[in-house]
């Protein structure tokens, strides 16, 4: 995910469990949304490694 901000990959998270909450309520299914809130949890994981990682060759 070359070009999106931590910061970005949060705001986008909260969007989909807010959409997933909102499904839900209505009974639809969510396992899409749970497997994109996943993978995105996964990135933010790799990033935070990856700039702590990074910050420690300094």
């Amino acid at each position: 995910m070359m070009g999106i901000s931590k910061r970005d990959l949060k705001y986008m998270i909260k969007a989909i469990e807010d959409i997933a909450k909102s499904k839900q309520k209505r009974g639809l299914p969510t396992h899409k949304e749970e497997e994109l809130i996943e993978a995105w949890k996964q990135e933010l994981s790799r990033m935070d490694t990856e700039s702590k990682s990074s910050g420690l060759k300094r």
